[in-house]
């Protein structure tokens, strides 16, 4: 939805499509090079040449990888065509500088390094993907950008279109995610969810409905942006929990309904499993108990320490731009799945709302922040995008769809977001008798 929308997107989805203005984080931080990170350019070309000669004759089992381990991009013991074909690509790009290795280079205007996620040191602080890596992990990072973004993964091939990384760069601490300065930007949203019904179930199909009649939800409320400079025709943005605010809707006379954000904390750090089913919450203050995490697999926040939503604005054509939910027929979570191509100006962005309804009327003595944790519903993560969002559900029939609208790379630079609207599509299985 824009910041002052007239009326919500078209419908929705197999359970309930939310159109919002809120954020989500599709982390695209510069490609590491692969070789050496440090020194100065003028003095790395010699070095990176004889690296890549290494990376060859390891390949060939000429040397062992220890000759030169930051080749070694995921850290699977092994140097690949793809790792090579990786450092050549570096080499040739003029190599050096790496958003995330804690100096400033290039052009970028701050880098303070990043955080671990995805391995069993999520959370630390770190200046390079071998420092997040430990011979305990249970996967060696999280897919960055790609069609499924946020999932556990061991290497890059786990990522179509993406890439697999253990240190993260992130935003709203005054150095984006892409290394450039940070302005903050109030921004007021208006957030419509609508839900349609299905068709008839047909014969043979398993017992339950997967689309909810609902009716439709609409709320007002602020956030701040906090959006960095244009660097390589990507802006970064975080949201600060701190900072989303949404106000309570009256549900007739006899409810209240109230949508949260918070600071999002999983086990490592991952949105997704790598078959796409939720990885467990450890965010306190909801409904849903804490997860127990195991050592290995430590409560690390996702977006960044205090950020509710994190993302990035693309300036070129961005791939993965398309949000599709599957429902899981059986009953379990619905899985989330990026393609398509967006134009200039689409912003795709990731969250965690929850929602929670009490049997009293909202105004008055209510109070949202007074409500028991066992009241504000559970957090679940969703993808915004400016582009398309499309449900399927377990009946064969045509996909449910919201549409969003892009805001131009201009009026970013202007501080305008009037005309932003994003959109997202999410599903679930209600069992019937």
């Amino acid at each position: 939805m824009n910041r002052q929308a007239q009326h919500p997107l078209p419908s929705t989805v197999a359970a309930v499509a939310y159109v919002c203005a809120l954020a989500y984080r599709f982390r695209t931080s510069e490609i590491a090079c692969r070789g050496s990170l440090h020194g100065r350019l003028q003095r790395r070309r010699k070095r990176y040449v004889n690296e890549v000669v290494a990376l060859v004759r390891i390949l060939l089992n000429e040397v062992p990888v220890s000759t030169c381990g930051s080749g070694d991009a995921n850290g699977d013991g092994q140097v690949t065509v793809n790792e090579i074909v990786l450092a050549v690509n570096s080499l040739l790009g003029g190599c050096g500088v790496s958003c995330g290795n804690g100096s400033i280079e290039g052009d970028e205007q701050c880098d303070d390094g990043g955080i671990c996620l995805g391995t069993a040191k999520a959370g630390n602080s770190c200046t390079a993907e071998r420092e997040c890596w430990t011979p305990n992990d249970a996967w060696k990072g999280v897919c960055q950008g790609g069609t499924t973004p946020y999932r556990f993964c061991n290497r890059h091939s786990d990522c179509p279109d993406g890439r697999c990384v253990a240190c993260w760069t992130v935003g709203g601490d005054g150095c984006s995610a892409r290394c450039t300065r940070e302005r903050r930007q109030p921004f007021t949203v208006r957030f419509v969810s609508d839900s349609t019904m299905p068709p008839p179930l047909l014969p043979g199909s398993p017992p339950g409905r997967t689309f909810v009649d609902a009716r439709p939800l609409t709320t007002t409320g602020t956030l701040d942006l906090i959006v960095g400079e244009e660097r390589h025709g990507v802006r970064s943005i975080a949201v600060p929990a701190a900072s989303v605010h949404f106000d309570p809707v009256s549900i007739d006379t006899l409810a209240c309904s109230c949508l949260r954000a918070a600071e999002y904390r999983t086990c490592s750090g991952a949105l997704f499993f790598p078959d796409g089913s939720f990885a467990e919450s450890c965010t306190p203050g909801f409904a849903s108990a804490p997860a127990a995490c195991p050592e290995n697999r430590p409560c690390t926040s996702v977006f960044g320490p205090g950020n509710a939503a994190a993302g990035i604005v693309s300036c070129n054509a961005l791939a993965a731009a398309d949000r599709n939910t599957h429902v899981d027929c059986s009953g379990g979570t619905p899985v989330y799945e990026l393609s398509g191509l967006g134009g200039s100006g689409t912003t795709v962005l990731t969250t965690a709302l929850a929602v929670g309804t009490v049997g009293q009327q909202c105004g008055g003595a209510f109070s949202l922040e007074a409500n028991p944790a066992e009241l504000r519903g559970a957090p679940a993560p969703s993808i915004f995008t400016t582009s398309t969002a499309c449900a399927f559900g377990c009946t064969p029939s045509e996909p449910r769809c919201a549409h969003g609208q892009a805001n131009s790379c201009a009026a970013w630079s202007e501080e305008d977001v009037s005309s932003l609207m994003l959109c997202t599509a999410t599903g679930g299985f209600v069992p019937t008798s």
